[in-house]
C-alpha cells in the first residue's frame, strides 16, 4: 500500500476511534499507598544518595513509561513538555525564525524559562555527549521505547550533579531488562491533510548464562512531513508579517495612532519578485518620478504596483505584492526525520559485582525555510541588454539614464537550512557492593556528535556583479567591469558587497520579471554554505555511596565521588564562508577544548522518627569542588531538610549554590563579520561605518546561582478523600554573572563609561574615527531572577463506591511564574526587565490537566493544556494595558495576546491475539481545532510560542508486547 493509501486508511481509523489514551501522570514524591497511586513508588531522591529511608528536600517529579506512553509521544520532547515547568522554545514547532542556525530543530529541555544551558540532561545519571556547540543535548537522541521513567528535579542540583543544573535536572532512566519484543507503530496527519507522520518503535531483550547476562536493545524511527508555509492556513495567509518586529508608524502618524503596531497585508513596498522601480535619474543625476512603482511582470512587461500605506520598505493592507512578505516562506511546522538507537549489556560477574557496556547512535535531519533574499537596491543602466524593449524606449523618450530597482529574489531558496545531526555514544564500567552497605561504580563514557549544516545563501558581491550586464565586442551579454559597476559605488559598499569578493566566472543575470534568469546565473549568485561541527566528550567517573552508622532515627547515608571530563569542539566552514561572501552565515573555522576535574560529597542525616509531630525529620547536605582549566575553580553546595509532622504531610526546604560553566562556543567562537553599520565613537563624537565581528571570550567564568525552594506534599488518609494527592512548592533562583552578548553600540558606550571589561572588544587606531573594529562578545554581565510556584493535584478512585464500573484518575499540574527578571548589567546603570508573562519568558500561568476513565479493556479520557495571556514585549504597552499612551514611543496597537485552552481526546483498546498482548490506540490533538489569535504569528515567534499552528491532528497506531 502506498503512503497516500495508508494515509486514507489511517484517516478512516481516526474517525472510528475517538477515544483517549490515559495521559502522562506525574507525582512529586507523593505516591499514594498500593494501587491508589498514580505512579508506583520509586526509590529516587534527586540526589546521589539512593536511600529508601529518606526523602529528598528538592522537589522531584517522576513520570513512568506506563503513563507517558499512552499519550503516544513521537519524541522525548513530547513527553517533557506536558509538564508546565518546561518552556517549549526549541524543536520543529519553534524554529520559524532560525533557518540559518546550525542547531535548528534540536529539542532541548528548558526548565523555568532560564534557558536550555541551565537545565542539565542526563541519561541513566550520566552526562550524554553535547549535540551542539552550546553544550546542550537534544533529547531526540533517546529512544522513547527504552525509557523506563523520567526524573525531573525542579531545583538547583549542581552540588549533586555538576555544572548546568541551575534550573534543575532531567534524568532519563532506561530499561535494563526486557524479555520479549515490544513496540508500537503509529501514523497520523492533520485534518487538512498535512503534518503527515509515521513512526515505529521497537525494543527487545534477552538473558543468557544462567541469567547473568542481560541484553536490551531498542530503536525509534519517526518521519514527520511538517506543514507548508503561511499560505497553508487561512489565519496565517493574511500576511501578518514583520518577523517579530512591529511596524514603526512614524513621528507624523495621525493623532491617536500608536508609535508601533502590527497589521495584515504586510508586503514589501519597494521590492517585488520581478523587481519594482523606486527611483530614476537623468544623465546629469536629476531624479525622475515617471517610472516610480512600475514593476516587472514575468514576461518583462510593466505594471503599476498598487501600494497600501507605506512604512519604511513595507506597506500594509495590501494584496498587490503576493508572496513578497517577510514571512512568506515560513513553515508552520518544520519537517523532521529522526532515528535513535541504543543497546545495553550487563554481565553479573558475581552477586555483588557487574560490568556493563552501553552504546547508542542517533541521526536526524530537519529542513527549514525562513525568507527569500531581498535586493533593496540594484542600479540598472539604460544600456542593460536584458532591459525589455518597451522599458528602454520609455527611458529614452524621457531622457532617463538609469533607475534603482528593488527585488525579492524568489528564483532561489533564500535563507534555508538542511541540517543533519549524528551522535554516537559508548560507555562501559563496573559496579558493585561491599559488605551490603556500600555501593560503588567506575565508568568511562565517550560521545561524538556531528552537525552537517547546509545553509542556502546569496553571494552578495557576485549578485551585484551579475546584475550589471553589458554587451562585449562580439555582441554577447557579459558581466560589466567591476570598476564601472554602479552597484559597487562607495555608498553601497558593505562587508559582503566589496569588489574584492567578486568570484571568477561571473554569469550575467536577467533581473526583469520572475523566472527570466538562467540557471547558470542563479548558481553563480547563490549556493550552499557548508559547516561541520564536531563535539567530542570523554568522561571518567567514580562514585561510592552507602551508610556510615545507625542513629535512632535511621542510618546516616553518604555519597562521594570524583569525575574527569574533557570536551572538544571543532568547527569547519567552507572557503567561501570564510571569505564572507554570503548575505548571512559566513561561519568561520575554529576549535577549542576544556577539561574539568570534580569531586563531591553528600550526606543525609535522619534526626527524629516516630515521635509526636515528628514522624520523620532529616537534613541533607552536599558540596562539590569543580576546577575548569580555562574558566577556573568554583565550589557549589546544597543544604536542605524534610519534616513529616503528620501521616501523609511532608514539608521540605532547600538552599543551594549552583553554577553554569561557559560553553565551548562562548569561549572560542570565531563568527562572521556582520553587515557594516554606522556608529558614533563616543570618545570623539565622530561617525563612521564599522565592521562588527562575533567572537568568543576566553575570560568568561562560570555563572553563579542561589536557589531557594520550600514546599510540601500531602496525601489524604483513608476515607472519602483517599487517593487525593497535593503538592505545592515555591522557588526562587537568582543567577549572577550571567553570560550574555552585547551589541556594538552598547560596547562602545560602556567602554566610554569606564566599564573597562568592554574596552577589550574595541580595536582603536589612529584614523580620524579612531576605531577600526568592534567585537561582539559574551561577557559575565547580567543577572537573572526566576520566582514562582509549582502546583500538583491528583485524585484516583474506583467508582464502585458510587455504583459505577471502572476507575477515574484526575491529575492537574500548574506553574505560576511570578517573576522572570533580567538585568542587563549590575550597578546603577543596569536596566531590569520582567519577562514573566512575556514571550521572552513564558506565560505567568501554565497548566495541564488530565481526566481519565478506565473500564477494561477500554481507556478514555481528556487532556487539557492552558496558558494565560502573553505579551509581545515588556517594553511596550498596548491599548488594553495601563501605561498606554499613543504619543509615547512605547505604544503599540497590540501587545497582549490572549490565553487559550487546548483539549486532546485520546483512547485505547486492549486485546490479545496469538498469545500476545496488543493495544490499539487513537489520539485527536487540538480537539476543537482552535486557531492562533490574529497577528500572533508575526509577534509571538521568538521561541516559546505556546500556540498550535497545525490545528486538529489525528494519530492512530498499534502497540504490542507491552
Amino acid at each position: 500500500m502506498g503512503r497516500s493509501g495508508l494515509s486514507r486508511v489511517l484517516w478512516s481509523g481516526a474517525s472510528l476511534l475517538a477515544m483517549m489514551v490515559i495521559p502522562s501522570q506525574a507525582c512529586a514524591q507523593a505516591a499514594a499507598e498500593g494501587g491508589e497511586a498514580a505512579v508506583d513508588e520509586v526509590v529516587v531522591t534527586g540526589s546521589r544518595i539512593q536511600n529508601p529511608g529518606m526523602t529528598s528536600p528538592t522537589p522531584l517529579t517522576v513520570l513512568g513509561a506506563e503513563q507517558f506512553k499512552r499519550t503516544t509521544p513521537s519524541s522525548v520532547d513530547d513527553i517533557i513538555t506536558q509538564l508546565p515547568a518546561f518552556r517549549s522554545n526549541s524543536g520543529v514547532n519553534q524554529v520559524q525564525r532560525n533557518a540559518g542556525s546550525i542547531s535548528t530543530g534540536q529539542s532541548l529541555a528548558n526548565l523555568r524559562g532560564l534557558g536550555a544551558q541551565r537545565t542539565l540532561t542526563l541519561i541513566d545519571g550520566q552526562r550524554p555527549a553535547p549535540t551542539n556547540a552550546q553544550g546542550t543535548t537534544s533529547t531526540s537522541i533517546i529512544p522513547v521505547g527504552l525509557i523506563k521513567r523520567v526524573e525531573v528535579v525542579t531545583g538547583g542540583a549542581s552540588a549533586a550533579y555538576g555544572s548546568d543544573a541551575v534550573a534543575g535536572v532531567v534524568n532519563f532512566v532506561l530499561k535494563d531488562r526486557i524479555d520479549h519484543l515490544e513496540g508500537q507503530v503509529i501514523a497520523g496527519r492533520s485534518q487538512r491533510g498535512d503534518n503527515e507522520e509515521w513512526g515505529v518503535s521497537l525494543a527487545d531483550g534477552f538473558s543468557l548464562m544462567d541469567d547473568r547476562l542481560h541484553v536490551v536493545v531498542g530503536a525509534d524511527y519517526n518521519d514527520n512531513k511538517g506543514v507548508g508555509n503561511i499560505y497553508k492556513r487561512g489565519w496565517a495567509s493574511v500576511e501578518a508579517g514583520n518577523s517579530g518586529t512591529p511596524l514603526a508608524f512614524g513621528a507624523t502618524r495621525p493623532a491617536g495612532t500608536p508609535a508601533f503596531g502590527w497589521a495584515t497585508g504586510v508586503e514589501y513596498a519597494t521590492q517585488t519578485p520581478g523587481g519594482v522601480i523606486n527611483t530614476a535619474r537623468t544623465p546629469t543625476g536629476a531624479t525622475v518620478s515617471l517610472l516610480n512603482q512600475l514593476a516587472f511582470a514575468p514576461n518583462g512587461g510593466l505594471y503599476r504596483l498598487e501600494r497600501g500605506p507605506v512604512f519604511g520598505n513595507l506597506m500594509i493592507n495590501s494584496s498587490s505584492n503576493h508572496v513578497a512578505t517577510p514571512i512568506a516562506q515560513w513553515n508552520l511546522k518544520q519537517p523532521l526525520e529522526a532515528l535513535s538507537t541504543m543497546g545495553k549489556a550487563v554481565y553479573d560477574v558475581s552477586e555483588d559485582t557487574s560490568i556493563f557496556v552501553q552504546a547508542g547512535y542517533a541521526w536526524s535531519n530537519v529542513f527549514t525555510l525562513s525568507q527569500y533574499h531581498q535586493t533593496p537596491t540594484v542600479t540598472i543602466l539604460a544600456t542593460n541588454p536584458y532591459l525589455p524593449a518597451a522599458t528602454r524606449a520609455l527611458m529614452q523618450a524621457n531622457n532617463i539614464a538609469s533607475f534603482d530597482m528593488g527585488r525579492v529574489d524568489t528564483e532561489w531558496l533564500g535563507t534555508s537550512a538542511d541540517n543533519t545531526y549524528k551522535t554516537f555514544e559508548v560507555s562501559t564500567g563496573i559496579k558493585g557492593k561491599v559488605l551490603d552497605r556500600f555501593s560503588w561504580d567506575l565508568s568511562y563514557n565517550y560521545g561524538r556528535s556531528v552537525i552537517d549544516s547546509k545553509v542556502y545563501g546569496t553571494r552578495e558581491a557576485n549578485l551585484a556583479a551579475a546584475e550589471y550586464a553589458v554587451l562585449d565586442a562580439s555582441g554577447n551579454i557579459v558581466c560589466g567591469p567591476v570598476a564601472t559597476n554602479p552597484n559597487f559605488a562607495a555608498a553601497r559598499l558593505t562587508n559582503t558587497i566589496q569588489p574584492g569578493l567578486v568570484q571568477p566566472g561571473c554569469v550575467p543575470l536577467n533581473p526583469f520579471g520572475i523566472g527570466n534568469s538562467s540557471q547558470a546565473a542563479r548558481d553563480y549568485v547563490a549556493g550552499l554554505e557548508f559547516t561541520r561541527d564536531v563535539m567530542v566528550r570523554h568522561d571518567v567517573a567514580l562514585n561510592v555511596s552507602g551508610s556510615l552508622f545507625e542513629l535512632p532515627a535511621g542510618p546516616i547515608a553518604f555519597a562521594t565521588g570524583l569525575e574527569y571530563r574533557r570536551d572538544t569542539l571543532d568547527q569547519t566552514a567552507d572557503p567561501l564562508q570564510i571569505l564572507g561572501l554570503y548575505s548571512s552565515g559566513n561561519n568561520k573555522s575554529y576549535s577549542g577544548k576544556e577539561t574539568v576535574r570534580e569531586g563531591y560529597a553528600e550526606v543525609e542525616v535522619p534526626l527524629l522518627k516516630d515521635v509526636p509531630f515528628f514522624n520523620a525529620l532529616g537534613v541533607n547536605g552536599a558540596v562539590r569542588r569543580t576546577d575548569y582549566k580555562i574558566s577556573g575553580a568554583v565550589t557549589t553546595w546544597k543544604v536542605g531538610g524534610t519534616w513529616e509532622p503528620l501521616d501523609g504531610l511532608l514539608l521540605r526546604m532547600t538552599r543551594s549554590r549552583d553554577i553554569r560553566a561557559p560553553s565551548l562556543s562562548e569561549l572560542f567562537l570565531v563568527g562572521g563579520i556582520s553587515a557594516t553599520g554606522s556608529f558614533v565613537n563616543p570618545f570623539n563624537g565622530q561617525s563612521a561605518r564599522l565592521p562588527v565581528q562575533t567572537l568568543g571570550n576566553s575570560n568568561l567564568v562560570p555563572e553563579r546561582a542561589d536557589t531557594f525552594s520550600v514546599g510540601g506534599t500531602w496525601r489524604a488518609p483513608a476515607g472519602p478523600l483517599s487517593g487525593l494527592r497535593v503538592s505545592v512548592d515555591y522557588f526562587r533562583i537568582k543567577v549572577r554573572d550571567v553570560i550574555a552578548s552585547v551589541g556594538a553600540t552598547d560596547i562602545l558606550q560602556r567602554c566610554f563609561q569606564n566599564v573597562t571589561i568592554y574596552c577589550s572588544a574595541i580595536t582603536f587606531d589612529n584614523s580620524a574615527f579612531g576605531i577600526s573594529k568592534v567585537l561582539t562578545q559574551p561577557f559575565n554581565q547580567s543577572v537573572l531572577l526566576a520566582e514562582g510556584q509549582d502546583f500538583e493535584v491528583g485524585y484516583r478512585t474506583d467508582l464502585d463506591g458510587v455504583g459505577l464500573p471502572g476507575s477515574i484518575d484526575i491529575n492537574a499540574f500548574a506553574t505560576h511564574l511570578s517573576h522572570l527578571k533580567t538585568t542587563d548589567r549590575t550597578g546603577p546603570l543596569g536596566i531590569t526587565v520582567d519577562n514573566a508573562g512575556v514571550q521572552a519568558g513564558q506565560s505567568k500561568w501554565v497548566g495541564s490537566a488530565f481526566i481519565n476513565y478506565r473500564f477494561d479493556p477500554i481507556t478514555v479520557g481528556l487532556q487539557m493544556r492552558a496558558f494565560s495571556k502573553i505579551r509581545y514585549s515588556a517594553l511596550f504597552f498596548g491599548p488594553e494595558e495601563d501605561g498606554y499612551n499613543p504619543t509615547l514611543s512605547t505604544s503599540i496597537n497590540k501587545n497582549v495576546f490572549p490565553s487559550l485552552v487546548y483539549f486532546n481526546l485520546n483512547g485505547s483498546y486492549d486485546f490479545e491475539r496469538f498469545g500476545r498482548k496488543f493495544q490499539a490506540f487513537a489520539n485527536v490533538n487540538n480537539l476543537f481545532d482552535k486557531d492562533p489569535p490574529a497577528l500572533a504569528i508575526a509577534a509571538i515567534n521568538l521561541g516559546g510560542n505556546p500556540y498550535d499552528y497545525v490545528g486538529r491532528t489525528f494519530k492512530v497506531g498499534l502497540r504490542f508486547g507491552f
